[in-house]
Formats: C-alpha cells, structure tokens, sequence
C-alpha cells in the first residue's frame, strides 16, 4: 500500500468532500 496520495486518489477525496458539502447544503435548503 502506497502511503502517498495519487493525484487520482487527490481528485476522488475532493469530489467526495465537495459532494458531501453540497449534500449537507441541500438538507438545509430542503428543511
């Protein structure tokens, strides 16, 4: 197991970040 980030694996946990984010965003505006 590599123990450095690819930039692939970077780009993942970035659009899973942001999607959570916008999830987190959307239950405010829904409520």
């Amino acid at each position: 197991m590599q123990n450095i980030p690819s930039a692939a694996d970077a780009k993942f946990n970035a659009k899973k970040i942001i999607f959570e984010a916008m999830k987190e965003q959307g239950k405010i505006i829904h409520s």
